[in-house]
């Protein structure tokens, strides 16, 4: 049983979109730890969120205790109108756990109008085959010294070019 809240309070009907001031709101996501007759035990693995309606979801990085995103494999799904997805921001690169376990997987990617958003520049990055399925893309983060960090998986995708439209670094 996993917890969400806003950072204002536990009460669901606060992240309502119509109890919004400016449309966005930051939430967290916590494992429930209390022991009670339905839960034997007290860890909890939250492996999906799901968010309906279109803008930008972004993930960050451990502050504290809270870990909302790191360390699972995340999806993001294409809604019909343009969509930005947030693998780093202007102060990192997200989803840079070293491994396989800690990227973004993006799905139904419209070249045509979807925009992936990375973090620095294009001459950080390389795209190569998905180390999982041979029809998606990888997106790696490089680093030296080491193997490449596979940041994002583009599924059913597997000619992005990293100097076109497709892609915007901050």
């Amino acid at each position: 049983m996993g917890n969400i809240a806003s950072y204002y309070g536990s009460d669901p009907s606060g992240l309502r979109y119509q109890n919004l001031n400016n449309g966005n709101v930051e939430i967290k996501i916590e494992e429930d730890t209390s022991i009670d007759e339905e839960i034997i035990h007290i860890t909890e693995n939250v492996h999906f969120l799901a968010i309906e309606g279109t803008g930008t979801l972004t993930g960050s990085a451990n502050t504290g205790n809270n870990d909302p995103l790191t360390g699972l494999a995340t999806e993001q799904t294409a809604t019909a109108s343009q969509d930005i997805f947030v693998v780093g921001n202007a102060q990192e690169p997200l989803y840079d756990t070293y491994g396989k376990h800690d990227y973004l997987e993006i799905l139904g990617f419209d070249q045509s109008e979807d925009v992936i958003q990375l973090n620095g520049i294009a001459d950080n990055y390389s795209l190569g085959a998905s180390p999982f399925d041979s029809n998606d893309q990888g997106i790696f983060l490089k680093v030296a010294g080491m193997q490449d960090e596979l940041v994002a998986i583009v599924k059913d995708n597997n000619n992005l070019d990293l100097n076109s439209n497709q892609f915007v670094f901050v």
